[in-house]
């Protein structure tokens, strides 16, 4: 983790503990750190492995939508 991210999830924590788990900026901060995560991991194994062929990137492509969930 970067110090950057580490900065981000204790403010994450800070807001946590003075506006509650749920409230819903808590949530979208929360969802938002989430996905920078992610972001940076999957930046990370991309510039990493070799390039991937068409039918490999399109079988990772579908597994972004069943990433969604209704909020």
């Amino acid at each position: 983790m970067t110090p950057e991210q580490r900065r981000e999830r204790a403010s994450l924590a800070a807001r946590t503990r003075h506006r509650g788990p749920d409230d819903p900026s808590v949530d979208d901060d929360r969802r938002r750190f989430a996905v920078d995560r992610l972001a940076d991991h999957i930046r990370e194994v991309v510039e990493s492995a070799p390039a991937p062929t068409a039918e490999q990137i399109e079988r990772l492509r579908g597994l972004l939508p069943s990433l969604h969930r209704p909020l």
